[in-house]
């Protein structure tokens, strides 16, 4: 599985499987996206794969944070960044 986060008008964590044969196109999966908890800047990513967890940067200004969930986007933790201003 490879893993990546957008930004923009609807910023997601998404998958899709990179075993796939010459030709055929991987079926993307949407992890955590902005209707489940208030992504704005999701611009870090880091995988336990051992613990099978996600750990979630995200940059928005008004209230960063961190973001644990599982491998299929259940959040399990929020942690509140402090600020560099």
């Amino acid at each position: 599985m490879i893993y990546w986060s957008e930004w923009g008008k609807n910023p997601r964590i998404a998958r899709a499987s990179i075993m796939k044969p010459a030709g055929i196109v991987p079926e993307v999966t949407t992890v955590l996206d902005s209707s489940e908890i208030d992504l704005v800047q999701p611009n870090g990513l880091t995988i336990d794969v051992k613990a099978r967890e996600l750990y979630i940067g995200d940059a928005n200004p008004e209230n960063p944070r961190i973001i644990k969930c599982d491998i299929s986007g259940k959040v399990l933790q929020i942690k509140i960044a402090k600020t560099f201003r």
